[in-house]
């Protein structure tokens, strides 16, 4: 298992990870989206997941992902559910590059609610009408 978090720079640097690294049977998690690996390594892959193929798409469409996407095999929840299957195979290599809604944002988003309640502080808006609208795919 290879997860790989790199700073995220404008331009972005050269790509430091190389497909010839990720043996067979390997799991790569790269956090840093697009920026570490060399475009080989996630193009080549037996099996490409994300959690949200039209946020990956959106990357794309702002300069992410500069010599073409991935093939997609499945979102994320089509594997969980059993939709997809995983791993098939032991000598799979399989990329899950996740970009939707990252745990971190969302406890930082917390500490941020709870010190602003703390301080009497800030301003309540409407996010989403539903809960249903933030779990279609």
């Amino acid at each position: 298992m290879v997860v790989s978090a790199t700073r995220y720079t404008t331009p972005p640097l050269p790509p430091s990870l190389r497909n010839a690294w990720l043996k067979p049977g390997a799991l790569a998690l790269p956090i840093d989206v697009d920026r570490a690996w060399e475009p080989a390594a996630y193009k080549s892959v037996s099996k490409f997941v994300t959690d949200r193929w039209n946020m990956m798409q959106a990357s794309a469409s702002h300069g992410g992902f500069p010599e073409g996407l991935p093939t997609l095999y499945a979102e994320l929840h089509e594997v969980v559910s059993g939709q997809k299957r995983g791993r098939e195979r032991d000598d799979e290599r399989i990329m899950v590059m996740n970009e939707g809604m990252p745990i971190d944002d969302m406890a930082l988003g917390r500490l941020i609610v709870d010190r602003a309640i703390e301080l009497g502080i800030g301003t309540r808006v409407p996010f989403i009408e539903s809960t249903a609208e933030a779990y279609e795919f």
